[in-house]
């Protein structure tokens, strides 16, 4: 970091601890100190077993060995259904142990005398397995790995009773602690069974396991508490609490075993009493068996994707059950936000299921609230939930309904870390496994040249403590200094995310004259973003209490993530006036300047900081922080930052500035120095197990195996031979440790982004055979995560002890230890735990053609033959499954020894599933020749081996069995057909065409049944081509009109053959209802039927009947074509009804060449049209009759008259049938009585069952005709077309009074003419005259 001279004033306070050593405050009481092997002796009293009389426990200066192994790390899980079983009435109180034969055992003294205790014996081993018992339950310790009991060890169990004298006061201390743990936990105890259970060396010593170990509590007869009252309907749990003690022998901390994920299983009855209880653990002293009561009502919360898919497993799940009060949590501000690696929250659902909680129906909420109140003077809590931001509107959550957490996929959220995710401070290294194929693996471990990658991000935990105290609120005339620290804030954020390479987890503390934490749990970048850019001068005022802001941080930084590097940032613009004092309040100091109480709080609150990086930046700090006064501090305000920084505990890197300007880019400088790593002085170690070799080079010689080195750069280029000498890498095998070794030279550095690896070539060796079997046939291990494909999260051996790479950075000495990968035996070496049992093979001669996937199209169920291989087995229905001696009658099969029959139902190991492809799983059954493994969930580790009786692995061939059938056809009181026939087609054929050449088997399951027991089913598949036959109707409803008259006949070979005609033609003949598949066409409404025949020969006939429809059908039959794509892709067309097609066999025994022979029929759809007369004018919709028509259709150009003249009925109408597509012409030719003759042509098409109206060109015509109209009825189905015809007169029909008046009046006006022109004439004869 190079921060601007002018703007900061800075300095590496590890240079200046000297001078604040004697100002230093004294180290915190709470650090570890380290073991010292010497102890003064402590006095115990031995836990006394069982006698026949009553006797004070004997005193032992024997103290309990130191314990000598970490314990794994408790994890809470979700607790395992309990296991209800019924069992034999049970007696209604606990019987207590028979004591007639034990004693107390004698005290003894640890021994002193070196020399006799170094006398030379002979070396015990280690027991695998320590058994306790007595008349009411077996107590069985059994160790999980080799060495986990201590050799010469044995089991002391003391049952604790309250009744019993010796034990009564250890019971009263169990039942005390456990009732305290059940008063924090919020739970009853109903009642308990203890039991005081050690491990005691051969001294007398109470001795610890040297790792896990299994126990297992199996209970002679179910048993519960005497004094438990419980009933079977209620509501109770039953757990396993150990009440682990400190090296004194003191009760350090109950541990639900259950919760601690500790518990393999736990077998109650319906009544509650226990059966049996199994579980793990590495340290020993009293353990309960306890009956709870929960009184609590809790909500789980579950953690889901956009998809519903559960990622409960990457965090750890949550339960509201803790008061909220009144306004509630708004969840995605609470602790249940948690930060998932890989996934970005999006909301919280209600809802009573995975998938129920992303569907568009779940209820989205927006907070919850958790209150309590007293039932029966217990707690109980009652949750609800809000929708929304206002206060009234709380729903009660139901029994069956939780919280459910949606999150996004978002690679770039940071969050939980993979177990292979290391801190800052930690180098990036990786160890992983290849699998070769051939039974060797590449070792490869490496080191990279940066604290991590993009891939495998490094963890950081950082605490950023602000300032709000009131003298935030300025920084110059135009800014706030409270804006400018939450910019400088917002920019050290998006550098470390914007690195890529840190995995940053952040908490807030912000400070006044008290401090506090808004952030509730750790929480991802964006959110820090999002709360920091809420803070402005309305949030600053009070003073500055440096001590309270240290100690909250030092607070909340333990409870970060394990491995994560710890980073806290202090952010200050003044000098410390406040201060915590003895009762732990906050405590007002100097006011404006800082008195010795202050000064010291602040150091006091730095000392309470155990981290890796802390940085100090002080904004403006004064010169002075005492300002003259008398009882103040004198010294700057950057050197209290430093002495304070001092006070840090964990020998961190430390840095402290006073920044005038230029807030931003220090903070900017501080992001680079966080992410910035050096490493020199590398050296890599790996020990290998005594479980694996390494491999030699071909020619190889003194036992030397091959070391092979690389560097890749930042980009991944090959640099090996340009970098190795500058960084002197030397790899090493030492085959007396079996110890791999890379050093580099000691004052190389490790360059940015560069991986440096070294790898060898291992193989499992015969003593991991031996470690598989003495772990009962099982692997022992699982892969640690990120350690190659084949190893991570497999079951396997571990490949090395011990693993680590050291280095030196910063002037530290580090070390971190590899993951551990594990290696497998070559599955044909895998020891088995084996016995031999029966197995049948049966045939179904119900031939099938395997589709494309290779799986099974069709099969008869009922079709098996009897056994046709095999040895018979014991099951009374043999006689009637086989012929008495089938074929290889002594074939077993090799299966684990503890497989135990199913007692209903069927135990799948290869196959069972008809989607499988039959092809891949015949070929892994006939793999049991040699030896294979399953292929059905939990069957994959496990092996099985068809045998003969020398023992020697074997099958049966395909022509065996033929031959076997054919000899066993129809023959005995049993025969091996049962009386049915081969079919192919659906057909029978001749048992003679049962032969190699024609078929071939495919075995598709292997599987144990409760009524066959183990037995190999197989169907016979014909090396034949397929002829499919397609069948298009224009549409369902003229599939329908023809089902019961269509079929199709195909004539060729069909293996109908008998000796005297050995290959006769054969029809057979398919209608609809035999059709395989069915095909519906949306966009033109037509159905295709498709049927596929198993073909032998060369050539086949097909023909096609039935085909035509009936006289009153809405179709109307044109004609057929088809169309023939033969084997080879080449394709012919026709039209005809029957074709003669050439054929193709088998490309292989089963995989078919495929040919189509496409029928289509064509039809017309028909339509009728409904013309209807009526007047235009008077009475305008009345119908009228007498009209004539003719009816054309375009035909060659013109149109051609269709039929007969159309008269008009007297009702008005009459009906045009049987309309086929095509252009219409309807000419009136005659006008109905009174009416003027229709001028115009009226022009319709006909086309797919519809009528349009057009014009003489077949165009459709949109403006309304005044003459004519045609509308649809019947939902489209009838089609009405209505004409008008002008009125010229009334008619008497119609309620007129005829011509009468007309014909008066016409003849009244020609007289009134006649007369006028009469005297018009003679006036102009008289003036003529004149």
């Amino acid at each position: 970091m190079n921060p601007v001279a002018t703007a900061v004033e800075s300095a590496e306070t590890k240079e200046q601890e000297k001078a604040t050593k004697e100002e230093k405050a004294p180290e915190a009481t709470t650090a570890a100190k380290e073991k010292t092997t010497e102890k003064a002796p402590e006095t115990t009293t031995a836990k006394k077993e069982e006698t026949t009389t009553e006797k004070a426990p004997e005193a032992t200066t024997a103290k309990k060995e130191e314990k000598t192994t970490e314990k794994a790390p408790e994890t809470t899980t979700a607790k395992k259904e309990e296991t209800k079983t019924e069992k034999a009435p049970e007696a209604t109180t606990a019987k207590k142990e028979e004591t007639t034969t034990e004693k107390a055992p004698e005290t003894t003294t640890e021994k002193t005398d070196n020399t006799e205790a170094s006398t030379a014996t002979e070396k015990e081993t280690a027991p695998r397995e320590l058994i306790y018992e007595n008349d009411q339950v077996t107590v069985k310790v059994s160790a999980i790995s080799e060495g986990a009991i201590p050799a010469g060890a044995t089991l002391k169990v003391v049952p604790i009773e309250k009744e019993n004298s010796q034990t009564k006061t250890e019971y009263q201390e169990v039942e005390k602690k456990i009732q305290e743990k059940a008063t924090q936990e919020k739970y009853d105890i109903a009642g308990f069974l203890a039991y005081d259970i050690t491990l005691i060396d051969k001294d007398g010593k109470e001795v610890e396991p040297n790792s896990e170990v299994k126990v297992t509590m199996d209970y002679k007869q179910a048993a519960i508490p005497a004094e438990t009252d419980i009933a079977e309907d209620e509501k109770v749990d039953v757990t396993v609490l150990h009440l682990e003690e400190d090296e004194a022998g003191n009760v350090k901390k109950v541990v639900d075993m259950d919760k601690a994920g500790k518990i393999d299983s736990l077998q109650t009855t319906d009544s509650h009493k226990i059966e049996k209880v199994e579980m793990k653990t590495s340290s020993f002293s009293c353990y309960t068996i306890s009956w709870l009561y929960n009184w609590e009502k809790k909500v789980e919360v579950h953690y889901v994707d956009e998809q519903g898919q559960s990622l409960d497993e990457l965090v750890t799940g949550g339960e509201v059950n803790e008061s909220t009060g009144d306004t509630g949590v708004v969840l995605k501000d609470s602790r249940y936000n948690v930060i998932i690696r890989g996934y970005a929250y999006q909301k919280a659902t209600v809802a009573n299921g995975n998938q129920a909680a992303v569907e568009e129906s779940a209820i989205t909420i927006y907070k919850v609230k958790c209150t309590q109140c007293q039932v029966l003077g217990q707690t109980w809590y009652e949750v609800y939930y809000s929708k929304n931001n206002q206060e009234d509107q709380w729903n009660e959550m139901l029994d069956n309904q939780s919280i459910y957490m949606v999150y996004r996929k978002d690679p770039s959220t940071p969050g939980s870390s993979s177990s292979g995710e290391s801190g800052i401070n930690q180098l990036a290294h990786r160890k992983y496994v290849k699998d070769n194929s051939d039974g060797t693996y590449d070792l490869t471990l490496n080191v990279i040249g940066a604290t991590a990658t993009k891939e495998n991000p490094a963890k950081a935990d950082v605490v950023f403590v602000l300032d709000l105290s009131g003298s935030m609120d300025n920084w110059g005339e135009n800014d706030k200094r409270i804006n400018e620290a939450t910019e400088a804030a917002q920019t050290l954020v998006d550098n470390l995310e914007n690195k890529g390479t840190v995995n940053a987890a952040w908490k807030l503390v912000t400070f006044s004259k008290g401090a506090k934490v808004p952030t509730a749990d750790w929480i991802n970048s964006q959110a820090m973003k999002s709360i920091i850019d809420t803070y402005n001068e309305s949030d600053c005022n009070g003073g500055t209490n440096y001590e309270a802001a240290l100690r909250k941080a030092g607070e909340v930084l333990r409870s970060g993530r394990e491995g994560a590097t710890k980073i806290v940032v202090f952010l200050t613009d003044g000098q410390p006036t406040y201060y915590v004092n003895d009762s732990g309040n906050n405590k007002s100091g100097g006011g404006n300047y800082t008195t010795q109480n202050d000064y010291l709080g602040a150091l006091e609150g730095a000392a309470e900081i155990t981290c890796d990086q802390f940085y100090a930046i002080g904004m403006k700090l004064p010169s002075d922080i005492s300002h003259g006064q008398k009882d103040g501090i004198k010294m700057s305000g950057l050197e209290l930052l430093q002495k304070m920084a001092g006070k840090i505990q964990g020998e961190p890197y430390t840095y402290c500035a006073n920044v005038t300007s230029g807030l931003s880019g220090v903070f900017e400088n501080i992001a680079g120095q966080i992410v910035r790593f050096s490493a020199s002085n590398v050296t890599i170690t790996d020990q290998l197990s005594n479980e694996v070799d390494p491999v030699l080079p071909a020619g190889g010689t003194g036992g030397n195996p091959d070391l092979r080195v690389s560097i890749t750069n930042a980009k991944g280029q090959d640099v090996t031979a340009s970098e190795q000498s500058a960084a002197n890498m030397q790899a090493s095998y030492d085959t007396n440790t079996k110890e791999v070794r890379l050093d580099f030279k000691d004052d190389y550095e490790l360059k940015q982004g560069y991986t440096y690896s070294v790898t060898l070539k291992i193989k499992p060796n015969e003593q991991a055979k031996a470690k598989y079997i003495e772990n009962d046939y099982q692997y022992p291990h699982t892969g640690e995560s990120d350690t190659g494909q084949s190893s991570a999260g497999k079951q396997g051996i571990y490949s090395n002890n011990t693993a680590k790479v050291t280095w030196t950075t910063n002037g530290q000495q580090k070390e971190s230890p590899y993951n551990k990968p594990v290696v497998q035996i070559p599955e044909e070496d895998i020891p088995v735990k084996q016995k031999k049992e029966p197995v049948n093979f049966y045939l179904n001669l119900s031939s099938a053609i395997l589709d494309t996937n290779g799986q099974i199209t069709t099969q008869d169920k009922e079709r098996f033959t009897r056994c046709v291989s095999g040895v018979q087995s014991t099951n009374p229905k043999d006689l009637t499954n086989g012929t008495g001696v089938p074929i290889n009658e002594d074939l077993e099969v090799v299966v684990p020894n503890d497989h135990e029959h199913p007692s209903n139902g069927v135990y799948a190991v290869i196959g069972g599933e008809t989607n499988q492809n039959a092809r891949d799983v015949d070929k892994k059954i006939r793999e049991l020749k040699q030896g294979t493994n399953g292929n059905v969930s939990g069957t994959q580790d496990e092996v099985y081996k068809i045998v003969n009786g020398q023992g020697e692995g074997a099958f049966p061939t395909d022509k065996e069995i033929f031959q076997y059938i054919q000899e066993n056809w129809n023959t005995g009181k049993y025969p091996v057909n049962k009386g049915q026939d081969i079919t192919v087609n659906g057909k029978p054929i001749n048992v003679n065409k049962l032969t190699t050449e024609n078929f071939v088997i495919r075995w598709y399951v292997f599987k144990d049944q409760s009524d066959d027991f183990w037995h190999i089913d197989g169907i016979l598949v014909p090396k034949s081509g397929i002829l499919k036959i397609q069948k298009t109707f224009p549409s369902q409803e003229v599939a329908d009109s023809v089902k019961d008259t269509f079929k199709i006949s195909t004539t060729g070979d069909f293996l109908a053959g008998t000796e005297t005609d050995p290959d006769p033609d054969t029809t057979i003949e398919s209608t609809l209802s035999q059709a395989k598949a069915i095909e519906k066409n949306n966009s033109d409404g037509s159905v295709t039927y498709t049927w596929s025949l198993a073909v032998f020969g060369d050539q086949y006939k097909i023909k096609e009947e039935g085909y035509r429809l009936a006289d009153t059908a809405k179709w109307q039959y044109v004609n057929t074509t088809w169309e023939y794509t033969d084997a080879d892709g080449q394709k012919t067309n026709g039209s005809t009804i029957s074709q003669t097609v050439n054929t193709q066999g088998t490309a292989n025994d089963d995989t078919p060449k495929t040919q189509t022979f496409a029928f289509t029929n064509n039809y017309e759809q028909i339509v009728d049209l409904d013309l209807i007369k009526i007047s235009k004018g008077g009475n305008g919709t009345q119908e009228i009759s007498g009209a004539e028509f003719t009816l054309s259709k375009q035909e060659n150009g013109g149109f051609a008259v269709q039929g007969n003249p159309i008269t008009v009925n007297q009702n008005g109408g009459i009906e045009l049938s049987g309309l086929t597509n095509g252009l219409y012409a309807l000419q009136e030719t005659k006008a109905p009585e009174a009416h003027s003759l229709l001028a115009d042509t009226i022009y319709f098409k006909v086309e797919n069952g519809t009528i349009a109206l057009c014009d003489a060109n077949g165009n459709s015509v949109s403006d309304p005709q005044d003459m004519w109209d045609l509308k649809t009825e019947n939902n489209g189905k009838t089609f009405v077309l209505t004409i008008k015809n002008n009125i010229l007169y009334s008619l008497p029909s119609t309620g007129g009074n005829g011509i009468y008046w007309y014909t008066i009046g016409g003849m009244a006006l020609m007289m009134g003419a006649a007369l006028i022109l009469y005297k018009d004439k003679r006036k102009r004869m008289v003036l003529l005259k004149r």
